[in-house]
């Protein structure tokens, strides 16, 4: 995970440089995308175990709903 995180800094950097040197992007326009996808991605990261937690809340309620309605 923490690979790919780094491979796509690697290529927000490298075709930003390509945007600067050509004239189509500011630097802190750059910086703004590059920041945007570390911290998106570390997001997406953390919010791995969360979600299989409540996946597991909801498979379990849904067990004990549908045992409750067979009575």
């Amino acid at each position: 995970m923490i690979l790919l995180i780094f491979m796509y800094t690697y290529l927000a950097f490298s075709f930003g440089t390509t945007l600067i040197n050509e004239g189509h992007a500011t630097p802190g326009e750059i910086i703004n995308v590059i920041m945007a996808i570390l911290i998106g991605s570390f997001s997406l990261a953390l919010m791995a175990p969360e979600l299989q937690g409540t996946s597991t809340f909801l498979f379990l309620l849904s067990f004990q709903t549908s045992y409750m309605t067979t009575w």
